[in-house]
Formats: C-alpha cells, structure tokens, sequence
C-alpha cells in the first residue's frame, strides 16, 4: 500500500491523463484508437446497406382450448439480420433466420418495413438470398455492400460486425480474424463437416445471425453465423469463439442460389478421419498425416472409382492431406463433375492413383 505522503508525490510527478489515459472535455476516457476510428468510418459508410429480417415461423392456431373455451394463440417470431447484395433487392441472410418462415418483413436502416420472400437456400453452408417486395425499389436506395478478396485474410485484422443482436438494430461490435478456414460439422446432418468459417472474436449473438462481418474497407469478409462458449479453468462461461462463413463461400454460393434456388453441394461418399498414431504405426506412415477412409457409400462417385474402406489418402491431386480439414476445405473449391486425383495407400502397403468424379451431395447423404 502507497501511503499519502507517497501517494500525493505521486500524483504531483505525473498528471493524470499520463496515469489513466487522456479525457476528453467531459471527463469521460478516450480510448478511440486507429482501427475504431476506421470502425466508424466503416459503420458510416454501409449502415444503410445491413437490414433485420423478421420472420413468422408459426401461424397463428385457433384449436387451442383453455377451459374449454377455444383461443387464438399468438404467431412465433424469428428474427435475424442480412446486407443487400445487388441493386434489385436481393438480401443474403443464413438459412436458420429464415428456416420453415411463412412470412418475411425486412426492415431497412431508415425503418422502413417490406415483405419479402425466400428465393434460394443451402442448408448446409447455412446461406440464403431473400428477395425484397418490389415495390422497395422504386422508394429506396439500396447500396450492395462488396465482398471482399478471401486471399487477403489475415490472422489478427480488425474487423467489424452489424446486425441486429436482440433486435437492437444496426448495432455494431469490433473484434479481429482470430482464424480462418474452420469447419464444423453441419447441424442438418450431423455428420458432415462444412468448411470456409472465419472464427473471430468479434461480438456475435442472437440477432447478428446473417448480417456483415466486415474489413476495415467496408467489404464483406463473411456471413456472422453462430457462436460457441468455452469455459474457463472456473468453469464460467466465456464467450469470444464466434464463426462467420467466409466470403469465398459466398462468392461460389448465392449466385447459383439466386440462379437456381439451391446449391448443388459437392460430394465423393465416403467417410473419413484423421490418422490416428495408432493407425499411422499399424499402416507403416512414419506420421500422423493423410485421412483414413471409415465407410463407402455403394455406387457413389469415391465407390465408382475403387476407393476402399481402410485407403489412407494422402494426396487430393498436388496437395498433401495432413488431416481432415484440409479436404474438406479442398472438396469446397470443387464443382459436380469436377474429376480430381487422390494418392491411396492400402493397407497391405501398395499405393494407388485414383481419380474421382464429384458428384452432389443429396438430402439423405451423411459422407463427403
């Protein structure tokens, strides 16, 4: 502990604004750094362009009855965010914001309020475009936000999120790329694992699912979509691990939603993990690299091509497969039809070169 007389040397040696930071006229600290100031440029700049999206996802129902006396109960809401991605009207969102909806009102920055409709869906990237009644267009201005070069992602770049967490509308939150190319598995299937995330600190909850996760340029770098809390070595929740689907996905996918009205996913059939140091020893690999095959759907594309259960694959055509993330990141480059080469070493030593023709993953498809 300081004692006074110390204490109030102290205080007499450096001013306060050296000790606690600068304030401004109000006395209230300023902590605006570089990357705020750019936030708020950035915030300025496509406010007008992220929505809220509100949705009916249960009707009304009359046949429910209290004391015997029937009620009308009241309709479920959802609601979530999107941008504008062209000058027609067209909203990207996530495919959960607007799942099993039987209306749709999009709200824009300036409060106005108009119907929209569900042109395309990809459950399995969790993407869709909605289209704004048409009667919008001729009343507002809709400024498509650009979406950004993936190739430019930089662990450690601030970044901004604009959304509508708890219907608080158009609220912003800073943060950095924490990492990018995360998978998780998807929720439809439980089985497949979906790549192209951006894992970030930045702000994400309920409400921000579908709008912006946006560069310091004003760019879409990604499609703010859920969220995960880790705990602490108190076992209390700590949020910060919140994922965005990357806008290379973007780039590939809402066009053929738009185009379309769904993706067609890419597909081999086959189920794989990682090397294990107990497999890798047993096959004769000096390391844990390339991914064991664990089951082949019949007559699917990796079937067709002579894939087997117990192939460790260790090339998908030039690049060296260290573990599983690195072909599903691999496969989600890939188009139906697309022919690639994969290097297989069998079990009993001999190695193979195989090529595949992807196919499209359907609604009963549980493989990659």
């Amino acid at each position: 502990m300081l004692s006074l007389g110390v204490m109030t040397l102290f205080f007499a040696m450096y001013n306060q604004s050296e000790i606690f930071g600068s304030t401004g006229g109000n006395g209230v600290q300023n902590h605006t750094s570089v990357e705020s100031a750019q936030g708020i440029e950035v915030y300025n700049k496509v406010k007008d362009s992220v929505v809220m999206i509100d949705g009916v996802v249960q009707e009304a129902n009359e046949k429910i009855s209290i004391n015997n006396q029937s009620i009308k109960a009241p309709p479920e809401w959802w609601f979530g965010s999107g941008f504008v991605y062209d000058n027609s009207g067209k909203i990207v969102t996530n495919y959960h914001v607007v799942e099993d909806t039987t209306k749709l009102v999009v709200t824009l920055a300036n409060g106005n309020r108009y119907s929209a409709k569900v042109i395309g869906v990809d459950p399995v990237n969790d993407l869709a475009v909605v289209q704004i009644d048409q009667s919008a267009l001729s009343k507002e201005k809709l400024s498509p936000i650009p979406i950004a070069d993936p190739s430019t992602f930089r662990i450690g770049q601030p970044v901004v999120a604009i959304g509508s967490p708890l219907s608080y509308k158009n609220s912003l939150s800073e943060g950095i790329i924490s990492h990018t190319g995360r998978t998780h598995t998807d929720l439809q299937s439980g089985t497949i694992w979906v790549g192209g995330f951006i894992q970030t600190d930045t702000a994400i909850t309920h409400g921000n699912s579908g709008g912006p996760l946006l560069n310091m340029n004003g760019e879409v770098v990604g499609v703010n979509d859920w969220g995960e809390l880790s705990r602490d070595a108190l076992q209390t929740e700590v949020p910060g691990l919140n994922f965005a689907i990357s806008s290379g996905t973007v780039k590939r996918v809402i066009p053929q939603l738009i185009s379309e009205g769904n993706y067609s996913y890419p597909w081999m059939g086959m189920g794989i993990e990682d090397v294990s140091p107990f497999a890798a020893k047993k096959i004769g690999l000096n390391e844990t690299s390339g991914v064991i095959v664990r089951w082949v759907v019949p007559d699917s594309p990796a079937d067709l091509s002579g894939i087997m259960y117990g192939d460790v694959i260790l090339k998908a055509d030039k690049l060296v497969i260290k573990e599983k993330t690195d072909i599903v990141e691999y496969l989600r480059t890939k188009y139906p039809d697309d022919i690639i080469s994969l290097d297989i070493l069998r079990s009993n030593g001999s190695t193979h070169d195989l090529l595949i023709k992807i196919g499209v993953l359907g609604n009963s498809s549980v493989t990659y």
